[in-house]
């Protein structure tokens, strides 16, 4: 019994597909694991602004960090987001996703150094509006995260998209 004359091209075009298959499943997987690394630094972030907050409310000033606030929980956490950043294919997804973490990194520490030594209401509107852009800006980049993430799911839509020819 003979093979059907192109069994090869056939055998090729599943392989590849089989592969871009993979390729998406490990995307989607990426992509999630981002998404959930993104809602801890967003945490992260938002206890240390609203510690803040309350220490200026309540002493006038803002002092070191509790044991356990901050720290080794916010280091790990972007280390972790930009690992899985990292990893991502879309050029506007990993910009967007720098841009957060360096918000945050200032939103952490660098603001309240930049505002310290002057009155404390200065310091009090600069951490609310710090909290609330991190909303605003965390918001955006989810919604951006789900339109990747639902890009990846459809059929030749995903980000290799035209790079892999299975015809």
């Amino acid at each position: 019994m003979r093979a059907p004359p192109n069994w090869k091209k056939r055998s090729v075009n599943a392989a590849l597909a089989e592969r871009l298959q993979d390729r998406r499943h490990w995307q989607r997987d990426v992509l999630l694991g981002l998404q959930d690394e993104l809602q801890k630094l967003t945490r992260v972030t938002a206890k240390v602004l609203m510690q803040d907050l309350k220490t200026l409310r309540e002493k006038g000033g803002v002092f070191r960090l509790p044991e356990g606030l901050g720290g080794d929980e916010s280091l790990a956490v972007t280390v972790a987001v930009q690992k899985l950043q990292s990893r991502t294919p879309a050029d506007d997804l990993r910009a967007l996703v720098g841009d957060f973490v360096n918000f945050c990194g200032f939103a952490i520490a660098g603001a309240v150094v930049q505002h310290k030594g002057g009155p404390p209401y200065v310091l009090e509107n600069v951490l609310m509006r710090l909290d609330t852009e991190l909303g605003h800006r965390y918001e955006h980049l989810v919604e951006q995260l789900g339109v990747h993430i639902r890009r990846n799911e459809e059929p030749n839509q995903g980000p290799w998209h035209g790079q892999i020819g299975l015809g």
